[in-house]
């Protein structure tokens, strides 16, 4: 598999684990949890595809980058749909946010800086 690949795959494990500890505290079925897991396989094999058809991300004209940034907030809206249903909720928001950082820091190969 392509390394873009292979390090949005953790990424993913990463979000659903946050996922997990960041929902409230309550006893999810086994098939819940394979039905969330499914979800966010799907969401990221169709991303990966997607994103790699827009080709090498060196030197992007400016329709593949805004095509890009927009097969990313799709991306990170799917992904977070297949943990949280209420996209009024804080924490959707909050997980949604956070995709689309961890998105454009991978991108660029960025560090996140000190927010203080």
């Amino acid at each position: 598999m392509t390394q873009r690949f292979d390090q949005a795959w953790n990424l993913m494990l990463m979000a659903i684990t946050l996922s997990a500890l960041a929902t409230p505290a309550m006893a999810e079925s086994d098939s819940e949890k394979e039905r969330t897991e499914d979800c966010a396989t799907a969401v990221m094999t169709d991303y990966a595809k997607a994103n790699d058809a827009l080709g090498p991300a060196t030197v992007m004209s400016v329709e593949a980058t805004i095509a890009q940034r927009r097969l990313q907030e799709e991306y990170c809206l799917r992904f977070v749909r297949c943990s949280l249903d209420d996209q009024n909720s804080a924490i959707f928001r909050v997980q949604f946010d956070s995709c689309l950082k961890d998105e454009a820091l991978e991108k660029y190969g960025a560090i996140p800086g000190d927010t203080d």
